[in-house]
């Protein structure tokens, strides 16, 4: 994706993209075919901080960071992102928005979004409307279904909220994961011989189901099976705070202050507390031999 602004009109997709998942990516598949059709580069516009951060009931908890979002969109051949302020347009009327922001500020020659697309003050504006106010060429995509349920970021949350991530994995179309820095934890998995990186879920993002996960590390081009824990460590802990603990099977190396991506696969079973150590050691290689069993399998 380029860094400097266009300079010529462009075809957008306009959306919220929580996710990026296969429907999103239907959506930016149309605006290649479109934009190359008519000859001009391709952006997608969406909101900076997402808008529900400034409404009624707070904000939505997200599925990536920004920064892994402009990567999909980058991966998605996608040569601009124009980032929206939703505190400066929020009371803008579906034509003020259409006019000033999508014709005269981004030169917009093309408009692709998706069926359930809402706009301008209160989100009145919708698919038709943006038909009737567009002068330009308008194309809304229908919704992308999986085992009869359509794709929808809300879909995802709820399954990565009750630990359905095989669910979840399917309508993003490749695996939920976690790119983030590894803090020092208390060091106990060390003690009972299973060491692991510590990463805390920054906050607006999701917290899947407390539980264990066979998960997979990625260190550049190499994978690696891991054992994930999401919770509040009953068995060790009497504090409220989740933590996010991953136990790499067959690596070792210091990885404090580096930022890893853990990729999640399969729920195992929910977090619970033992008795003593000795029983959450059984547990965690009961953990390993079936991250192992999944790793394999996949």
């Amino acid at each position: 994706m380029r860094e400097e602004a266009a300079t010529s009109p462009l075809a957008i997709a306009i959306g919220n993209f929580d996710g990026v998942h296969i429907g999103h990516r239907a959506l930016l598949d149309r605006l290649r075919t479109e934009a190359a059709a008519l000859g001009l580069p391709t952006a997608v516009w969406c909101f900076a901080t997402p808008p529900s951060a400034y409404l009624p009931g707070g904000a939505v908890p997200q599925l990536i960071t920004p920064e892994e979002k402009l990567a999909r969109f980058a991966e998605a051949g996608i040569d601009y992102c124009i980032l929206g302020d939703f505190a400066a347009l929020r009371d803008y009327s579906p034509a003020r928005f259409v006019r000033e922001v999508l014709i005269d500020a981004c030169r917009c020659r093309c408009i692709v979004c998706g069926f359930n697309f809402s706009f301008g003050a209160r989100g009145q504006g919708t698919p038709d409307d943006l038909r009737t106010l567009f002068p330009h060429r308008t194309v809304v995509v229908d919704a992308v279904s999986l085992d009869g349920q359509a794709v929808s970021s809300t879909a995802i949350r709820a399954a990565i909220a009750k630990g359905d991530i095989a669910h979840a994995n399917a309508m993003l179309g490749r695996s939920w994961a976690l790119t983030l820095p590894v803090l020092h934890g208390k060091a106990l998995g060390r003690t009972i011989g299973i060491p692991t990186v510590n990463q805390r879920f920054p906050e607006g993002h999701i917290l899947p189901a407390f539980g264990v996960y066979a998960t997979r590390f990625c260190d550049g081009a190499r994978e690696y099976p891991a054992v994930t824990n999401v919770g509040v460590r009953p068995t060790v802990d009497d504090g409220e705070a989740v933590t996010c603990e991953t136990h790499i099977l067959d690596f070792a190396a210091d990885l404090y202050g580096r930022p890893v991506r853990i990729e999640f696969l399969d729920y195992l079973r929910p977090e619970q507390k033992f008795a003593s150590l000795d029983a959450l050691r059984a547990a965690i290689d009961a953990d390993i031999a079936a991250a192992r069993a999944r790793f394999r399998h996949r």
